[in-house]
């Protein structure tokens, strides 16, 4: 677990000022459409693997983490930043405080819901 939480963070230190510099150049719609493209194939890639086998690889849950944050770390900028063009510049304040709480709240209930599933499921071996 400490590792895989690792692979979240490295993606952010390698790429995070490279992500905030290329949402300030590229068009920020391109990049978030790709970001959710990209996203949504890594996500059907594990699901698909763990369809073909239940145990799937420890190695290969980090090198999905890793490309999920490594998108996260040019997604994130672009969409923090296109905000302002989304709402009425008196909203501007109000848009950015409700988007980190609501950050927060699915950062907090995620792992909460993930134990739940594991708890009732229960783990394959």
């Amino acid at each position: 677990m400490a590792l895989n939480f690792t692979l979240t963070l490295l993606p952010g230190l390698l790429f995070g000022i490279i992500g905030g510099k290329i949402a300030d150049i590229v068009d920020r719609k391109k990049i978030l459409i790709l970001g959710d493209i990209i996203s949504g194939l890594t996500t059907i890639c594990l699901f698909g693997l763990h369809l073909i086998e239940p145990n799937i690889s420890v190695i290969i849950i980090f090198v999905l983490t890793f490309i999920l944050s490594a998108i996260s770390s040019f997604y994130t900028p672009a969409f923090t930043a296109i905000l302002p063009n989304i709402v009425k510049k008196d909203e501007v304040v109000d848009s950015n405080s409700l988007l980190s709480l609501f950050d927060s709240i699915v950062s907090l209930i995620g792992p909460v819901f993930a134990t739940l599933i594991i708890g009732v499921m229960g783990v394959a071996h």
